[in-house]
């Protein structure tokens, strides 16, 4: 039930696709979609669980790895983001709208993948700090960072995805300039400090 309502929703969207249909398609009936469902909205939050958990999945395995510098594997995560944007262009829509948040058991869901995906990038930048040396006190703020890291992304993808005139690689590339150059240097130990300037 939930490979054929996930495709539907990719393919015409959340408000085209009706719960009649998705029985059709899985051949069950539609008093049984919502005896395990409940609802449209459930299901799509279902639908959307499954995407982001494959995507997560994806992201662990491109950003953990060792075979290449901590760059690198970011640079990897983010192209695979806004491929998963490319492809489910819909959904990624109704769970990261314009100008807000959504309620209920869609934005529940679009939050925990927000927060899955803020948990991997700390753990990619905790791992480089430590792997370069640097002391627990400066780790602790890399929680925060890899949040902030996370929510642009998540921006910067819903703004491609409104209409994107550009290859996935150019607005990714945008977002990588924009906080690895940061990052990067933070991950080296280096830092600003109001009235010392870089440190």
């Amino acid at each position: 039930m939930l490979l054929a309502a996930a495709d539907l929703f990719s393919e015409r969207g959340y408000a085209a696709v009706s719960m009649d249909e998705i029985a059709r398609t899985c051949g069950v009936s539609k008093p049984l979609l919502y005896t395990y469902f409940g609802s449209k909205e459930a299901l799509f939050a279902a639908c959307a669980e499954e995407a982001g958990a494959e995507l997560r999945a994806r992201l662990r395995v491109l950003i953990q790895g060792a075979d290449a510098p901590p760059a690198e594997r970011l640079w990897r995560g983010l192209l695979a983001v806004f491929e998963f944007v490319e492809h489910h262009r819909s959904s990624w829509r109704l769970l990261y709208p314009p100008g807000g948040r959504p309620s209920g058991e869609i934005g529940a869901g679009a939050a925990r993948a927000r927060d899955a995906m803020a948990e991997q990038v700390e753990t990619l930048m905790a791992d480089t700090a430590r792997g370069r040396g640097l002391p627990e006190e400066m780790i602790e703020h890399l929680g925060p960072l890899a949040r902030v890291f996370t929510d642009l992304t998540i921006a910067a993808a819903s703004e491609w995805a409104e209409g994107p005139q550009e290859p996935r690689e150019i607005a990714a590339l945008r977002v990588m300039n924009l906080t690895w150059m940061g990052f990067g240097d933070m991950l080296e130990g280096k830092g600003w400090v109001p009235g010392q300037g870089e440190v």
